[in-house]
C-alpha cells in the first residue's frame, strides 16, 4: 500500500509540477489541465525531440491524464492515480521511439528521486524542525 501511495504521489508531482520546475516556474496548482498538459508536452518536446505528430499525440495523452487526475484528486480516489499513469505511459510507449521512451523512463526516475529527496527534507528531524 505504501508503494502504491508513493507511486501515486510521484505521479501527482509529475502531473502537476514535473515540467514547471525545470522551467523555473515552481508548482502552479491553479493551472488548468490544458495548461499542465501543454507545459508537460513542451518539456517532453524539448527533452525528447518530438516531431509534430508526436507532440499532438503526447499532448492528448497528457491532457487526458491531467483531466483524469484532477477528477481523481477532487473525488479523493487515489487508487485511480496508478491506472492513470499506466494508461498515459502506454500511450507514450505507442507514440515514442524506443530510444525516446527509454529517455522518458529515465526522466521519470530522476523526478522520482527528486521527490524522494524533497520528502526526506520535509520530514521532521525529531526535534520539531525539518531535516536539512
Amino acid at each position: 500500500m505504501k508503494k502504491l501511495w508513493t507511486m501515486a504521489l510521484v505521479f501527482c508531482a509529475l502531473m502537476i509540477s514535473q515540467m514547471t520546475f525545470a522551467q523555473g516556474g515552481g508548482m502552479h496548482n491553479n493551472q488548468t489541465p490544458e495548461q499542465r498538459a501543454q507545459q508537460q508536452t513542451n518539456k517532453l518536446t524539448q527533452e525528447l525531440s518530438l516531431n509534430a505528430d508526436q507532440q499532438k499525440s503526447i499532448y492528448s495523452a497528457n491532457l487526458k491524464a491531467a483531466q483524469d487526475m484532477q477528477a481523481a484528486m477532487q473525488s479523493g480516489d487515489r487508487s485511480q492515480m496508478k491506472t492513470i499513469q499506466q494508461t498515459r505511459d502506454a500511450s507514450f510507449k505507442q507514440t515514442l521511439t524506443a530510444d525516446q521512451y527509454k529517455k522518458y523512463e529515465q526522466l521519470k526516475e530522476q523526478m522520482k528521486e527528486k521527490m524522494k529527496e524533497h520528502r526526506q527534507m520535509q520530514q521532521p528531524s525529531g526535534d520539531g524542525t525539518p531535516a536539512n
